[in-house]
């Protein structure tokens, strides 16, 4: 891992000519883990209700990085590279012990020597997103790593309304530190609490934040189960042409038996699982606002409880009928 001496920050106020933009090699994609449309360019946003998860997964993820590694089970190998986690949100012992419960959930030893130069994690910094040195800072963090993951973007900007279209900037902000360092990033975005189904129009505060944004990943809590979740995308990576499917990752929960120490808290490992439910019309809810369509039958993908999705409704039953 390269160091903050190493750093030297780029200008981003340089003309491309139209020959650069034509005429140049473009280099591929440089995918970190394709399946869940990490690689570098505009952020990722992972948004879910609070206590959805997010934070565990985003670790995993991180995990998997920075050992080479697939995450939830899947074969292969990943893009190793260093990972650096910004926590707003959580305390340093909690995140510690997330990240022991996971490492001891894996079916693979890691010892802290194969972590101790490619993952780090900065617990509350006295920094934050909405002040004047954010970019230089988080160019520093991403400089000479391979994923940058900020949880949670309203935890990082105090003093910002939500809903204040300057609220979107800090979205840019990172996105340009993590294009200027090749480094990917990754924001954690909380959704409404009652809201089941997460949808483009679920992100809390102003629309400018998707726009700034670029591939959004869901991560929704699976009614009678609390140890399963659903990941989908709302949106793919500029790069790619469709979406991922979405599937299922099942929390598996275990005595503790691993090798760091959790205070008698147990292991954990995200594993996906089949996507047998996904047609249910009992776990399906409406494509517009998320609510629940199991009254309207297999076909339906909107309710009818608003004249927004009244007619989203009517719309798709009179293709059917076509």
């Amino acid at each position: 891992m390269k160091t903050i001496e190493d750093f030297d920050e780029k200008t981003w106020s340089r003309v491309v000519t139209a020959k650069e933009m034509l005429l140049d090699v473009l280099r591929p994609t440089s995918w970190l883990i394709q399946r869940l449309e990490l690689a570098p360019g505009r952020p990722v946003g992972i948004w879910g209700p609070p206590g959805a998860g997010k934070t565990l997964i985003v670790q995993a993820i991180g995990l998997a990085i920075a050992t080479g590694r697939q995450p939830f089970g899947w074969s292969g190998e990943a893009a190793q590279g260093g990972v650096t986690h910004i926590s707003f949100d959580m305390g340093q012992r909690a995140l510690a012990l997330r990240y022991r419960q996971l490492i001891n959930g894996l079916n693979y030893p890691i010892g802290a020597d194969d972590l101790d130069s490619e993952l780090d994690y900065h617990v509350h910094p006295e920094w934050n997103l909405s002040g004047p040195d954010a970019y230089e800072r988080l160019s520093r963090l991403a400089y000479g790593n391979k994923f940058l993951s900020l949880d949670n973007l309203r935890a990082a900007t105090p003093g910002l309304d939500e809903n204040d279209s300057r609220f979107a900037e800090v979205v840019d902000v990172m996105g340009r530190a993590c294009q200027a360092a090749d480094c990917t990033g990754a924001y954690l975005h909380h959704t409404p609490k009652h809201q089941k189904r997460v949808t483009l129009d679920s992100g809390r505060g102003t629309s400018a934040i998707l726009a700034s944004s670029g591939a959004i990943i869901a991560v929704e809590m699976v009614e009678g189960d609390p140890n399963r979740r659903r990941i989908k995308f709302l949106r793919p990576h500029d790069e790619s042409y469709e979406s991922p499917p979405e599937f299922y990752l099942d929390r598996i929960i275990r005595p503790s038996q691993g090798p760091y120490d959790t205070a008698g808290w147990p292991d954990i490992t995200l594993v996906e699982r089949g996507q047998e439910e996904a047609t249910d019309s009992s776990e399906r809810g409406c494509a517009q606002c998320g609510a629940s369509i199991k009254r309207l039958g297999p076909k339906a993908r909107f309710c009818d409880n608003n004249n927004k999705c009244k007619n989203a409704f009517n719309n798709a039953r009179l293709r059917v009928k076509r």
